[in-house]
């Protein structure tokens, strides 16, 4: 059944919600979750634990920053049953994760959820899934991830002149558009406060690591970091063992902490730049920066579109959703089915 097709035969609030039900009632069973973010986590499992009344048990185990591209493996070989985690952790297995977790100058966290509910993005998560063992559904998001720097960005040469700390894909187009001193910033092991320049950290999360101060030039844009989303990874072979109300319960849990964590994010870093005042000054990305991070993304584009089969697939989609099919029709879709994802979540 399409996925259109769905929405025409599931039209009732009511009907959608009955699907959950049944999950309360079934025999107790545990899962073993891996997150390096402990708030996303207890989000997650709350409302797991909220709609099967502790039936459906979670055990979180906290992973170092440094070993988050450790978890993808954990869940696909039964060391674990889920992770949580943007799927740009896992870049070193599959450069395609990246481009559902802050593609340089891709989709934001808005435009990847209309694309996976209201067109083929569903399937490319599938078919990215599918050779680890694992599904894969949007569970959190922290909000716009800006470019910071001590001083204001003149030009290109002033950013490639520059210690700059990014991650994910945001590190391999830095460094083709001619930085020379790119760090890692996403395991913990680098200081933030020793670069001069952050690509894509929240308001507040430069606030809780007392970074503003020394960061007071922001750009209110990113195009290298347009999204902030987080994806729960699941195993197959651990689903197989629930039944399908639980399955159910999981996958409206994962929704609702996606909008959830959407609306926090947006409250707290709109808190938090009201706080700042006027000691963050805003300025607009330089035109030739943002000419060639765009060039750089297409690269990008280029190199994960090489890399197989899977990925030529998964890019083409991308592409033909982001530049050809994203249109009123499709947006209007997108909108009126997360209205009532989250109208019916839990």
């Amino acid at each position: 059944m399409t996925r259109r097709t769905f929405l025409k035969h599931s039209i009732g609030g009511g009907a959608l919600l009955s699907l959950a039900a049944p999950a309360v009632a079934q025999s107790t069973a545990s899962l073993r979750l891996l997150s390096t973010d402990a708030d996303a986590a207890v989000l997650l499992t709350d409302k797991i634990a909220a709609a099967t009344g502790g039936d459906l048990a979670i055990e979180t185990d906290i992973v170092a920053p440094l070993d988050a591209a450790t978890m993808l493996g954990r869940v696909a070989d039964g060391g674990a049953d889920m992770c949580l985690a943007a799927l740009d952790s896992f870049l070193s297995q599959n450069l395609a994760f990246g481009l559902f977790a802050n593609m340089p100058f891709g989709m934001c966290t808005g435009e990847l959820e209309g694309w996976v509910h209201a067109s083929d993005g569903s399937d490319m998560l599938a078919m990215l899934g599918e050779d680890y063992g694992v599904s894969l559904r949007f569970a959190g998001d922290s909000g716009p991830k800006p470019m910071w720097s001590t001083t204001p960005l003149a030009n290109l040469a002033d950013l490639q002149g520059r210690i700059v700390g990014s991650s994910g894909l945001g590190l391999m187009n830095l460094r083709q558009i001619g930085v020379q001193n790119v760090v890692d910033l996403s395991g913990g092991s680098v200081d933030p406060a020793s670069v001069d320049v952050i690509d894509g950290m929240s308001v507040t999360e430069m606030q809780r690591n007392g970074l503003d101060g020394r960061f007071s030039h922001v750009t209110m844009t990113n195009p290298n970091h347009p999204s902030a989303v987080m994806s729960l990874v699941t195993a197959n072979s651990a689903m197989e063992g629930l039944s399908e109300g639980q399955r159910v319960v999981i996958e409206r849990a994962a929704s609702a902490a996606l909008a959830d964590a959407r609306a926090s994010a947006f409250d707290e870093n709109a808190r938090a730049f009201a706080e700042a005042g006027s000691t963050i000054t805003t300025q607009p990305i330089p035109d030739d920066i943002r000419q060639a991070l765009s060039d750089g993304a297409q690269s990008i584009l280029k190199t994960i579109f090489d890399e197989g089969a899977t990925q030529a697939t998964i890019v083409d989609a991308y592409v033909y959703f982001l530049t050809d099919i994203a249109g009123w029709s499709e947006i209007g879709e997108a909108a009126f089915y997360t209205g009532r994802k989250r109208l019916v979540s839990l």
